[in-house]
Formats: structure tokens, sequence, C-alpha cells
């Protein structure tokens, strides 16, 4: 009898081990033909394989990370950093979850927290230039150039044929103001890669910042064959329309930029300002309303906008938007001049006094501040003082 029991539970241990083994291979192909649905680009059929894996075995890291993948692709990033973050859990070696996190918070502007994760990744492969260079690319983010100059140059050393790396460095070397090396790294870029629009494209700003116009349109138009909706390089040759004052042709090449890129703030501001150049202020002004919805952190796009409507004689509307605009930004002194003026059409003089005297404290030299100043001197009746305004606006 006794017998009969141990043999008993060796045959319970037996039957349980070959469902584990069987509900384990079961699993496993359920996460296979999620692959081969992920594969052909069926990200929601991928996810459904993925949660038949993951109902089977709840320890499954892999198929919480691929499905992730799948949940990217389909703008689910809220699910998809959970599923990084179960798998990394699972697997705390997990690399690529890490790697993948960082993705997500990176595009979400997580700056500090998509560089914890990318070091993450490269602290596990050492040997990935991929991950070195996202490194390189937070830590630039984070306006940490030495650090970010010395990963990029690691992951040209890790591969050499990176072009990623490259265009990393020529854009480094871009926001430092030094546009003759963000050429050199740019042209090294083109050509470590297969066509890419956004190199030509890149190394069209450096040669446009160089003078070299001819160029800088050459790159554009090159990178607009490449890829036909490359917004940027449209943005970028209406850009060079404006600075000629041919502004009609500016309009046309930044509503094809708006045609490629709709959410882009910065374009409809662009058209915006060439539109006010032919005295299109109707369309001037729907431009930058739409391009403050997209955008309510910039300064300048208020102050457009704000300028529209002290431009149609709208004053209270305009102090909306000059007030934005300086919150956004309180140590400008062309804004505290725009809004001066504006109070100065509603009869605020105190406030257009204050208004000037903050500008010309930010800028002493400022002509036009106390020309300005001067004007609303003589509405308050202090005609001397208005007087030695105009002097030191002169004198300017």
């Amino acid at each position: 009898m006794k017998n009969l029991f141990y043999f008993s539970i060796i045959i319970c241990f037996f039957l349980t081990s070959c469902d584990s083994i069987t509900n384990g291979y079961r699993a496993m192909g359920y996460n296979s033909t999620g692959l081969k649905k992920y594969n052909i680009k069926d990200y929601k059929g991928a996810i459904e394989e993925y949660n038949k894996a993951i109902e089977i075995d709840s320890e499954f890291s892999t198929a919480y990370y691929n499905r992730g993948l799948a949940e990217y692709f389909l703008l689910k990033y809220k699910y998809a950093l959970n599923d990084y973050s179960k798998a990394i859990r699972l697997r705390p070696n997990f690399a690529s979850a890490y790697y993948c996190k960082g993705e997500i918070e990176y595009s979400n502007d997580e700056y500090k927290k998509a560089y914890s994760d990318y070091l993450k990744a490269f602290s596990l492969d050492s040997n990935k230039a991929a991950y070195c260079f996202c490194v390189a690319k937070a830590t630039k983010s984070l306006q940490q150039y030495s650090q970010a100059r010395k990963y990029y140059n690691e992951a040209i050393m890790l591969d050499s044929s990176y072009a990623k790396a490259y265009n990393g460095m020529g854009l480094l070397e871009y926001d430092l103001g030094n546009y003759q090396k963000a050429e050199e790294y740019f042209t090294k870029a083109i050509r470590k890669s297969f066509p890419e629009a956004g190199y030509f494209d890149n190394r069209g700003e450096a040669r446009n910042k160089l003078k070299n116009y001819v160029g800088a349109r050459k790159d554009y138009e090159r990178a607009i064959s490449i890829d036909s909706t490359c917004s940027a390089a449209y943005n970028d040759i209406a850009n060079q329309e404006f600075d000629s004052a041919k502004y009609a042709r500016s309009i046309y090449y930044y509503s094809k930029a708006i045609e490629f890129g709709s959410n882009h703030a910065t374009y409809y501001d662009n058209r915006g300002g060439a539109e006010d150049k032919v005295f299109e202020r109707l369309a001037a002004k729907g431009d930058y309303m739409k391009a403050v919805s997209l955008d309510t952190n910039s300064d300048w796009k208020y102050n457009h906008l704000a300028n529209e409507f002290y431009y149609e004689g709208n004053y209270d509307t305009a102090l909306i938007y000059y007030n934005k605009a300086i919150s956004k930004k309180p140590m400008d002194e062309v804004l505290y001049n725009n809004r001066g003026n504006d109070e100065l059409k509603l009869g605020e003089y105190k406030e257009a006094m204050q208004d000037y005297n903050k500008a010309i404290e930010l800028k002493p030299d400022y002509a036009l501040a106390y020309s300005n100043r001067a004007d609303c001197e003589k509405k308050m009746g202090d005609k001397k003082a208005a007087a030695a305004d105009i002097l030191k606006a002169g004198s300017k």
C-alpha cells in the first residue's frame, strides 16, 4: 500500500510536468503565430495570439515584449509601456525591452526617463551601436553636449557604417552653431546610408547657414525627390523663398509642407508670416490660430497672433495673447514693447509705461522702446520726459 502511495505521487508529478511542458509549447506556438502576423503588419491579430500565449503562461516575458511591439505600431503607447515594463520585471536583463521603453519615453519628451532606459539597455549590450546612439540623443536633448558627443563617437567606433550616428553628430554640431562641421557629418551620413531624405534636408540646413544657398536648394530638392512627402524640405524651400521676398512662392511651399505635416505648428506660423507680407490678414490670423492650437508653449506664435488682432484694432483680444506670450518668455524685450503698444491703444498709460520700462531694462539700447515710451509720455502730458526719450531713441 505504501509503495502504491509513492507511485501515485510520482505519476501525479509526471503528469503535472507533462502538462507544464505541453502548456509551454502551446504558449510558444501562439507566440510564433503572433510573430508571423506581426511580420505581415496584422498587429491586431498578433496581439490576439500574444494574449493567448500570456493566458497560458503569465510569466512569458517575450510574449509581453512582442505584444508591446504590436501595441506600439497601433499607437497604443500606454499599453506598450506597460508590457515592456512587465517584460523587464520578468527578465531584468532584457535589453531590447529597455530600449523600446526608452523610445516611447523619448517621443513623449521624457528625456531623463529615456536616458535611464537607454543607458540600461547599453549596459546590458555594450556592443550595440543603436543603444549607444540612443544614449547620445537623449543626453543631447538634456543639453549635456559633451556627453552626447562622447556617445555619438562611441557609436561610430562600434559601427563605422552607422549613418544615424553621423547624422546625430551633425545635428549636435548644428545646434552648437558649428555649421561647417555639421555639414561634414551630414555628408558622411549620406555616404553611409541608402538615400535618406532627412539627411539631405539636414545638410541643406547647414549649407543654408553657411550661405551656400544653391547647394542648400539642391539638397532640399534631393530630399523631396527621395521622399515626396518630406514636409521639412518643403518648409525649408519656403523659408528660402521668403528670405528672397518671394512671398507668393513661399506660401505655395509652406502649403506643401502643411499638406504632408499637418501637425507641425511652425509650418502654419511660417505661412502666416508670408501671408502677412502680402496683406492676407484673415488667412494669416487663421494660420496663427492653428499654430497656437498645436503648440501652446511658444511665446513667438502667441505674439504673432496678438499682432494680428492688434492690426485689426481688436486690442482687448490682442492683450490676452500678448499676456500669454510673456507668460511663456518673461524676459523678452520685444514682447513687453508690443504689449505696451497695445495698452497705449487701450488708454492704459500706466501699464504701457511699465512695459516700455521693462523692455528698456532688458535691452538698454532698444531705440523703438524709447520712441514708444515717448509717445506714451506725450499722452500723459509729460512733454519733457517725451523729449528726452526721443533724444535717446535717436542716439541708439
